[in-house]
């Protein structure tokens, strides 16, 4: 019962939050609105410090809540990532050890009408490709794994990026 309360509970703090930002971006989007006179602008901005350091407990639950879902928008852009480059590694090394071993088994044969250059060429490539079969190994050991920590997060901050007042046009 608890956890369905604190659900509807915060689906309408969202809900608020939304309606919040409709009216900020309304208000400030009309171009006939006024501004407070210099002297309400002045201490306005002599108690933003206090007012930002007033609200920021209030904030912190929210932005935790969002800095929740982030991490784990980016753990899910992540592991699909790490398999994608995993099973491309997989299929070219698979790629070029078939290609290798295609060769490998009758070189003799498969070079019988070949001139000399034709074969140093077949055997400069079949070294290159036992090369990158090597390579495909350190590869798969470690660059899947690379790509998915690029996605995690390392650091969390709060930092108040601006504040704004809504100050009523009569006063």
């Amino acid at each position: 019962m608890r956890a369905v309360g604190v659900s509807k509970s915060l689906t309408r703090s969202g809900e608020a939050e939304t309606k919040t930002l409709d009216l900020l971006e309304r208000s400030l989007g009309d171009p006939g609105r006024r501004m407070p006179d210099e002297a309400i602008q002045r201490g306005l901005l002599a108690a933003a410090a206090r007012d930002i350091e007033e609200l920021l407990p209030q904030l912190e639950p929210r932005a935790e809540e969002l800095a929740v879902q982030a991490v784990e928008k980016l753990r899910r852009r992540g592991e699909p990532e790490e398999r994608d480059l995993r099973e491309t590694l997989e299929r070219q090394r698979e790629r070029v050890h078939e290609e290798l071993a295609k060769y490998e088994g009758e070189f003799e044969q498969l070079t019988l009408d070949f001139d000399e250059e034709e074969k140093r060429q077949l055997e400069a490539n079949m070294y290159a490709w036992r090369r990158r079969l090597q390579q495909f190994d350190r590869d798969l050991e470690g660059e899947p794994q690379r790509v998915r920590e690029f996605y995690e997060v390392r650091a969390k901050r709060i930092e108040p990026v601006g504040l704004v007042y809504l100050w009523p046009e009569t006063n």
